[in-house]
């Protein structure tokens, strides 16, 4: 009798052992597919458009603070826990031409931007998203009028080509106070999304593409803003 219920027992156990390793698989799998599936941003067209556009890309302010927190944010939308929902898509402006704003650029991102005070992620996972941030951040140049034409141009063409709906613009002015009036201008002028924000179809001013400009506050500038009601 007893060689009968050790006998049993020696079967349930591969048995057991099965069972265990299916539940385990997924959870030991999920973060290896998870690092491979996000070495690249996601192409879904699923997912709505977001252009933020960080004009004064090249200044010290930006390479200090603006794009470690540009990029933290990227990280929280990538690894929403039921999945991104919207695409960001980044461009630096500033004055220079584009060979020499580029190279700059593509310095500032690589000594501004790392994972060592990323704590909350994993290391393989935070790396991957970090070359696609890179990647994903392209420079333009904005010094007239012609060029945020260009831009304006451009970013349509690129959300057409994507197919996807378009979310909003973000406009981040990292730029000395004098010059707001006149940038906010073109942007309003040229690179405001049109009213046909879905691509090929009429959507209602409730689905509108939102745009928004942001204004870097220097320090000891605020009457000069308000009498110049910029």
């Amino acid at each position: 009798m007893k060689k009968k219920v050790d006998s049993s027992r020696r079967r349930a156990l591969p048995l057991f052992l099965l069972a265990l390793l299916i539940l385990l698989l997924p959870s030991l799998a999920s973060p290896i597919l998870y690092a491979k599936q996000r070495t690249e941003p996601s192409s879904s067209s699923s997912r709505r458009r977001v252009d933020i556009v960080l004009v004064g890309a090249t200044s010290s302010l930006a390479k200090k603070y603006l794009f470690q927190s540009f990029f933290r944010s990227y990280l929280e939308e990538e690894l929403k826990p039921l999945g991104a929902t919207l695409d960001y898509h980044f461009y630096g402006a500033a004055t220079r031409p584009f060979e020499e704003g580029g190279k700059l650029l593509t310095d500032f991102l690589a000594s501004s931007t790392s994972c060592k005070a990323v704590q909350d992620i994993d290391s393989t996972i935070c790396e991957a998203l970090l070359k696609s941030f890179r990647k994903n951040f392209r420079y333009v140049q904005l010094r007239g009028e012609d060029h945020y034409k260009q831009l304006g141009r451009r970013l349509q063409q690129e959300q057409e080509n994507g197919g996807q709906q378009l979310e909003g613009r973000l406009f981040y002015l990292s730029i000395s106070p004098d010059l707001y009036g006149d940038i906010a201008k073109s942007i309003a002028e040229y690179v405001r999304p049109n009213a046909t924000a879905a691509v090929g179809s009429e959507i209602s001013s409730s689905q509108a593409a939102w745009v928004r400009v942001v204004f870097e506050k220097p320090f000891g500038r605020v009457s000069f803003v308000l009498k110049n009601g910029e």
